[in-house]
């Protein structure tokens, strides 16, 4: 419909659950105890349906002529539709958690219900008789079913943990295969017209389509803020539409895309923040303890061995002529890439450096150590300037290191803490200018846009918030990872905020700061993305691995990619 405006609002609130009659003339709607029956287009209340309990499922027939009710607290019901009389009545469980589905044979003359218990069941409506049925189909509930149009397949699908989906045959009850990759419940599923896809929404925040002969994964639809609770297949198969447990209603193209290429995997053997080169042709990473340079273009890697052997964190300055690194005895050695030499070693640390980072004019250096000692470089003399301090953060004992952030401009230096503060520092001197509350979990990781206009912090609950720095604010925070979120970084130009993740499916996701919507999310090899970084150009994404020590590198679209990709989608949603 033009616009996806509401064109009709019925009252009193119904339950939540509704089914579309297949002829287009019914709507049927849950309330308490009740089954409400509306006439489209009028929207006239045309019938009510009284029943024991709540109703949790409601299907009609492929033909329009039967509609089925799961209802609460054990109880199936099928009317005709014509005089709304009961036809059939069943026994099934839906156990405490509401679990159990059920959807018609295409031909409307069978039911198969999935239960409580992880039993399948198909039964002929006509005999009542169970004409399929297995027990043990799932280890757990089963939350959905689905027929195929041409009714050679069964699909169901469990909870709450993420078990395949399975695809059985309708006549032999044979298991045919089953389908990895959702990680959370499955609350909907839904047959292409031809049979020859399945769709699957799921807790994991994802839609996924299936190739439902080889059985692969043909793409997985990322952009849900919260679990998926169901989807819907428009009539003319393009289109799409899920809803989330946040009151979203999303639109996406049903035609399959590729799953993502994953990235290149380099073994660092340790964490180690990454660093691209100005010009992005080049990633400087501390590997096994020296630095390493790969040429991006062409993979080849050159060892800087001049930088030591036991280095822990580099940095370049701003125009790429010089590169520094830190090590774990608290040395700091300057490299010029000009001269080809080295420039000099630096001594104020006696422990290993954590942090390196040059002020936007590239006048001056920052560094820290592991306990939180902040030096000052004269970048031209490369004497201290000012006087070292150490770093007390206030609240709760924290010796877990949380890797801090410096303003472009050198002005600002943030914390995050293990009570869940970001604490606001002057830069220069270390005094504590304010402190303020991130949440209940701890704040990971912070970092500042490009621009030094906005802070990003990520959260041990997966949550990340965007701060004013001018006065140490939170503008807002969403929900980025379902488990605990970790590095953080802001795109060129500011427009993008990359997160990483907890786990290999979720390795770093990519954000719209404008909207707050996902992007895209990037699976991994390895699990807990510390660090996240973009080139200077936005071309590249690389994310370490604080748990395996490795790096993953993608090639990250240009934004005409992404552009063009967006306005592609568009043109394929509904009209």
């Amino acid at each position: 419909m033009p616009g996806r405006e509401p064109i009709e609002t019925l009252k009193p609130k119904e339950g939540g659950r509704v089914a579309f009659s297949p002829r287009g003339d019914l709507l049927a709607t849950n309330a308490p105890k009740q089954i409400r029956i509306w006439r489209t287009g009028t929207w006239d209340l045309v019938k009510t349906l009284t029943l024991a309990g709540n109703v949790m499922v409601l299907k009609f027939s492929p033909d329009g002529t039967r509609l089925a009710g799961l209802s609460l607290p054990d109880e199936l019901t099928v009317w005709e539709v014509n005089q709304w009389t009961v036809v059939r009545q069943f026994s099934v469980s839906l156990g405490w958690a509401r679990l159990g589905n059920l959807d018609f044979s295409p031909d409307g003359k069978a039911l198969v219900i999935g239960d409580a218990d992880g039993r399948l069941r198909v039964i002929d409506l006509a005999s009542e008789n169970t004409i399929l049925d297995r027990w043990e189909a799932h280890s757990e509930g089963i939350t959905s079913v689905a027929w195929s149009p041409n009714g050679s397949v069964i699909a169901s699908g469990s909870g709450w943990d993420g078990g395949p989906i399975k695809l059985w045959d309708a006549t032999s009850g044979e298991l045919l295969g089953e389908l990895e990759g959702h990680t959370s419940w499955i609350s909907d599923m839904a047959f292409s017209k031809d049979g020859l896809w399945l769709y699957s929404a799921s807790g994991d925040q994802t839609l996924r389509i299936w190739d439902v002969e080889k059985q692969p994964c043909l793409a997985t639809l990322r952009g849900s803020s919260h679990e998926v609770l169901g989807l819907a297949l428009s009539p003319d198969g393009t289109t799409l539409a899920s809803a989330c447990k946040d009151g979203i209603v999303a639109f996406w193209s049903a035609d399959p895309k590729p799953e993502e290429e994953m990235p290149r995997l380099i073994p660092l053997g340790h964490i180690a923040r990454p660093v691209f080169a100005p010009d992005s042709r080049v990633l400087a990473v501390p590997r096994a303890g020296t630095v390493s340079l790969f040429d991006l273009a062409t993979s080849k890697e050159t060892e800087l061995s001049e930088l030591g052997d036991d280095v822990s964190a580099v940095a370049y300055s701003p125009d790429g002529t010089l590169l520094v690194s830190g090590s774990e005895n608290g040395g700091i050695r300057v490299w010029s890439f000009a001269e080809r030499r080295l420039l000099r070693d630096l001594d104020g640390h006696e422990e290993e450096i954590r942090l390196l980072r040059f002020r936007v004019d590239g006048a001056r250096l920052l560094s820290i150590d592991a306990k939180r000692t902040v030096i000052w470089w004269d970048v031209p003399t490369w004497r201290q300037a000012g006087r070292p301090f150490v770093v007390e953060l206030p609240g709760r004992p924290d010796d877990v290191w949380r890797p801090p952030d410096v303003s472009p401009d050198g002005r600002l230096l943030v914390f995050g803490t293990k009570a869940g503060d970001v604490c606001w520092l002057d830069a220069e001197t270390g005094e504590l200018l304010e402190r303020t509350t991130g949440g209940d979990y701890a704040t990971k990781q912070v970092a500042f846009s490009g621009d030094g206009s906005q802070l990003a912090s990520t959260s041990n609950h997966g949550t990340v918030a965007l701060w004013d720095p001018s006065s140490f604010t939170r503008v807002t925070s969403f929900r980025a990872h379902l488990t605990a979120a970790h590095g953080v970084t802001f795109s060129p130009h500011d427009r993008r905020l990359a997160t990483g993740g907890a786990t290999s499916r979720d390795a770093v996701r990519l954000w719209d700061l404008s909207t707050h919507r996902e992007l895209i999310t990037l699976p991994g090899q390895a699990a807990v993305s510390s660090f996240v970084v973009f080139s200077n150009d936005g071309r590249w994404l690389a994310a370490c691995s604080g748990v395996e020590g490795k790096l993953h590198l993608w090639r990250a679209p240009s934004w005409d990619e992404i552009e063009a990709e967006e306005k592609r989608l568009k043109s394929k949603q509904c009209p």
